[in-house]
């Protein structure tokens, strides 16, 4: 999968689900809309990608970025963007 786009309506608290941290769910992801912030409580939707990922839209917050920066998303991670 190369582009993603969630929209989500009703968002859930997931911040408290994790996935394994060997598993990348989108390792060739080029594009990533997320129409909410960001409830994920990992990295998934970064992990793997930060060579492919050219894109990214997402809606941020305060506590958004405070959550991905502390998740290292913005370390070293999206080289393309």
């Amino acid at each position: 999968m190369q582009y993603l786009s969630l929209k989500l309506s009703e968002v859930a608290d997931t911040s408290m689900q994790v996935l394994a941290p060997n598993i990348v769910p989108f390792p060739s992801l080029i594009s990533l809309t997320l129409e909410s912030f960001y409830i994920y409580g990992d990295d998934v939707l970064f992990r793997g990608n930060s060579a492919s990922l050219e894109q990214l839209y997402l809606l941020i917050d305060r506590d958004t970025v405070l959550k991905l920066n502390r998740l290292g998303v913005f370390k070293n991670r999206v080289k393309a963007l």
